[in-house]
């Protein structure tokens, strides 16, 4: 149930991390769809991780 697992969460201190990958493989063992699945799918991940500066780009 989405709902209870939302509130047990809630009630349930924060975990934090350094960075994204980071917090990406906490979640992971959380989720039931796999995480290359969540990264294929949202466009919001995959620029996050895979954005490059500018600087990068021209070298």
């Amino acid at each position: 149930n989405v709902r209870e697992s939302v509130r047990s969460m809630l009630k349930a201190e924060p975990e934090k991390f350094s960075n994204l990958k980071d917090a990406l493989n906490g979640l992971a063992a959380k989720l039931t769809i796999p995480l290359k699945t969540w990264i294929r799918v949202s466009r919001m991940l995959r620029r996050l991780l895979y954005q490059r500066r500018l600087h990068e780009v021209w070298q």
